[in-house]
């Protein structure tokens, strides 16, 4: 994919997000989509790669939305922004978290609630100039604190999963989602955040 065609799809759904946050607002309706970052190979100097990358940041608390964890309001607002026709990677982040992450520690955000989209990094995008990104990265030390924090809200989001898989009423509240998958993602986001919090504590 041609850099150009990604920023079009960032851009695009930017204005997607104003535009409902805006129609949010005219009906007095809650509207929980607060930040929209770009990760990944955007922030880089090739004009061709695979697909972009974005980081959706929502009024939710940590418990609710931890790594790799489904969550119908996000996914709600996902398919609003219309990610899943894009050549976009998203990932979703809590009110009271970082916008980098496990696998983005680079992002630039183009977009907050109540303004609109940051034009100047949209056109540094375009042009491939990561020199002048106005760049969010953390240093070893932040990244292990946030991931240790990251990783005990795994493990009770794991924990909360395993003691309610064979639930009945649990199982029935998991509309649209299937029940191997919320284990598999649990487990899974456990797995990432210890191998991660292992390799830094190793080189700290």
């Amino acid at each position: 994919m041609k850099r150009s065609v990604a920023v079009k799809h960032v851009r695009e759904l930017v204005q997607a997000a104003a535009t409902q946050c805006a129609i949010a607002e005219r009906s007095a309706q809650p509207w929980p989509l607060q930040e929209v970052w770009v990760a990944g190979d955007l922030l880089g100097v090739d004009h061709e790669f695979e697909h972009g990358d974005v980081v959706l940041v929502f009024d939710l608390p940590a418990k609710e939305l931890p790594w790799l964890a489904l969550h119908p309001v996000a996914d709600w607002v996902a398919q609003l922004l219309g990610l899943a026709k894009r050549p976009i990677r998203w990932s979703y982040r809590p009110r009271d978290w970082p916008a980098w992450n496990l696998h983005d520690r680079r992002v630039v955000r183009v977009w907050r609630r109540g303004e609109e989209s940051n034009e100047v990094q949209m056109q540094i995008l375009g042009r491939a100039r990561p020199d002048m990104f106005n760049l969010t990265e953390p240093s070893d030390d932040e990244v292990l604190h946030q991931l240790t924090i990251e990783l005990g809200a795994a493990h009770e989001h794991l924990r909360f999963v395993v003691d309610r898989y064979w639930d009945p009423q649990w199982r029935r509240e998991q509309t649209g989602y299937s029940c191997d998958d919320v284990l598999w993602r649990a487990a899974g986001a456990v797995a990432d955040l210890a191998d991660a919090v292992a390799n830094l504590d190793g080189c700290s």
